[in-house]
């Protein structure tokens, strides 16, 4: 699998660019799984099921929000507001966000069912 850092490098080496909006996105979406996994985090330190529910909360809007980005990646590659080569790299950088999401969420249900 390919990492977020390795798409990075290639998105460089490759002078892909991606729109102000894909941008902006694409913060919005780390910033959510950041949220999500150091709550997940505090929920495993603490033991504590309302932090750990918190985070199974978090993982679903990390879901939705995917989901809009996605959709909205692909009403501006139609439009030609973004390269086409960018596509697979966007979609693959989302895709680990969200991977990193799930990953939250099983340390938040693992809480929830040990304690």
């Amino acid at each position: 699998m390919t990492n977020i850092g390795e798409f990075a490098v290639q998105k460089i080496n490759e002078n892909i660019t991606f729109s102000e909006e894909a941008i902006e996105e694409l913060y919005e979406m780390f910033e959510s799984v950041e949220k999500t996994y150091a709550t997940a985090i505090k929920a495993l330190r603490t033991r504590n099921m309302d932090i750990a529910k918190e985070a199974i909360e978090l993982e679903d809007a990390v879901d939705h929000l995917e989901r809009r980005i996605k959709e909205s990646h692909t009403k501006r590659l139609k439009k030609g507001l973004c390269m086409a080569e960018s596509d697979p790299i966007f979609i693959e950088i989302l895709r680990n966000l969200e991977r990193i999401s799930d990953h939250a969420d099983n340390i938040a249900l693992d809480v929830i069912m040990k304690y």
